[in-house]
């Protein structure tokens, strides 16, 4: 009777070790399918979802991206099938850093084009959450985040005037705020005062390491834009770049413009171009090109127009030839702006969208 039951035993025991291999081994291989099943029964959700087993595994293991982190082993998903995640990911609207991980581990086995394609989900991504995130800063504990945030920098100033560093974040009081913010900054953002409050913006420069596994255009895009997270060229309705450095980021977007024209980026660096070109012609409503009072254009504007036009290697730029003639407009009305100065530069946004064909979205100024 002893040895029926412990052959029983024994076959009940390798009954339930052979269906578990069977179970194991099916999940894995059915992985990304499950996690495509349960994406869609959370698509409809808000950012706090549940994620899947996978993306659980992602957070777990997510690092600060760095050139080293980045998976160089052999991949387990093709080419289709990382394509087809980051597709999946976007539409579900899964948290940025889940995605970062992912992208992390799995760029290597993409094309240029098809890592330009994950890049672009991701940035879309990150577009989306840049809003979410917005929100949640402003409305949390019924706009009480905004106080929190505004009195702890006041009693915490960082080396960073108008930024809050995630190294700051560690002292803040409220564990639910502290950790939003910890997920902003692992989601690829800066946090940046603009006129009294705070907000998220994407930091490029945590985006730099993909360049190479980009092509040319996409990795002189995320340099422009990390030039630009890095250092925000206005705020509160003010210029925070010398006007020198204005025209360097003018020009430094037409030259992508010349150099990648058949680039998905190049209407959306286009429309920078012309947000840049207006600044530069009058400046802003806190740091105007010309004085309010006398209408006259101010010396150090005036030197930074100059020097533009008298650099030898300027010449191939569009904008040199604008400027040049700009001057000349200024000149003409004794160097104040009036409506022939204003008439000029309508104009000159026109010979602008006939040069480059891309839409002028100004039509007065």
């Amino acid at each position: 009777m002893e040895k029926r039951f412990l052959r029983f035993f024994l076959f009940f025991i390798s009954v339930i070790l052979i269906c578990s291999f069977l179970i194991i081994n099916g999940c894995a291989r059915n992985g990304s399918g499950a996690a495509s099943d349960s994406s869609q029964a959370s698509a409809e959700s808000e950012p706090d979802k549940i994620p899947t087993e996978t993306e659980s595994l992602l957070l777990e293991s997510q690092a600060e991206i760095t050139e080293e982190s980045i998976s160089t082993t052999e991949n387990l998903l093709s080419e289709e099938e990382v394509l087809a995640e980051t597709k999946n990911m976007l539409t579900r609207e899964v948290q940025p850093l889940i995605f970062l991980a992912f992208l992390n581990d799995n760029i290597t086995a993409l094309s240029l084009e098809n890592a330009n394609t994950a890049f672009d989900d991701l940035e879309k991504l990150l577009k989306i959450y840049e809003v979410k995130y917005t929100d949640k800063l402003l409305s949390g504990k019924d706009g009480n985040y905004q106080i929190q945030l505004n009195d702890f920098v006041l009693e915490n100033p960082g080396e960073k005037v108008g930024e809050l560093t995630k190294d700051q974040v560690l002292a803040i009081p409220d564990s639910d705020l502290k950790n939003l913010l910890f997920e902003i900054f692992d989601s690829g953002y800066k946090l940046i005062n603009l006129e009294g409050s705070w907000y998220p913006i994407i930091d490029y420069s945590r985006y730099e390491v993909f360049i190479d596994y980009l092509s040319d255009d996409y990795g002189a895009y995320i340099l422009f834009r990390a030039l630009e997270s890095n250092q925000i060229f206005a705020k509160d309705a003010a210029l925070q770049i010398t006007w020198d450095e204005l025209a360097s980021r003018v020009l430094a977007i037409e030259d992508f413009l010349l150099k990648y024209p058949a680039s998905n980026k190049y209407v959306e660096m286009g429309n920078s171009y012309y947000n840049y070109l207006m600044f530069y012609y009058i400046g802003m409503d806190n740091t105007p090109a010309f004085d309010y009072d006398t209408n006259k254009f101010k010396n150090e504007v005036l030197a930074s127009y100059n020097k533009m036009v008298s650099g030898p290697e300027n010449n191939r730029f569009f904008t040199v030839e604008l400027i040049s003639k700009y001057l000349d407009v200024i000149a003409q009305n004794n160097n104040t702006i009036n409506e022939n100065v204003r008439k000029y530069i309508r104009d000159s946004y026109l010979r602008v969208e006939n040069k480059y064909g891309i839409l002028n979205p100004y039509t007065g100024t």
